[in-house]
């Protein structure tokens, strides 16, 4: 496991395995999985309710450019320990955020993401380390599936940059 730190005043981190999106092929099935912590000293609070500061674990884009088509895993900080997951994606350059559940910090989750290029499908699940499902499985539609695509790492906020120096530990697996 690798603690990917965010620095106060940035988006991405700066240790490259996470910041440089590296390009793949999308072939008929890919599946990424990858073991997140989000430990209670990484808490922070934005000001107000700005949408645009919503905050990315991992993903994959379809195309050049993530907000054509891209799907990927967002979070907030809660209350009191606690990190509201959601579904963060774009289709044809228009953003849209699901809630998915709400997940304890200083606990490791595996984030799961299968793409079925064959029926155009991008699948999303999270389960603990006993096996437990801790969301059903979600599937969206694959509108505009390219060739090549990349994949998307940690970001902090939107117009706002990292309050704090965020650590997220994380495992791509």
């Amino acid at each position: 496991m690798s603690v990917v730190t965010i620095k106060k005043g940035n988006h991405y981190p700066c240790f490259a395995k996470y910041s440089f999106a590296p390009l793949i092929y999308l072939k008929d099935e890919i599946y990424f999985q990858s073991i997140i912590n989000i430990p209670f000293y990484s808490f922070f609070a934005f000001p107000g309710e700005d949408v645009l500061d919503y905050n990315k674990l991992y993903g994959v884009s379809f195309g050049h450019h993530h907000k054509n088509e891209s799907y990927r895993y967002g979070f907030r900080m809660g209350k009191k320990g606690w990190i509201d997951i959601s579904l963060y994606y774009y289709i044809k350059g228009k953003r849209f955020i699901e809630f998915l559940t709400v997940l304890q910090s200083d606990k490791k989750y595996c984030y799961n993401i299968f793409i079925d290029k064959k029926n155009k499908k991008i699948l999303f699940s999270i389960t603990d380390f006993f096996g437990y499902r801790i969301i059903n499985t979600v599937s969206k539609d694959i509108n505009n599936f390219k060739l090549f695509g990349y994949t998307l790492g940690p970001y902090i906020g939107g117009n706002l940059t990292a309050p704090k120096d965020v650590d997220i530990i994380m495992e791509l697996i």
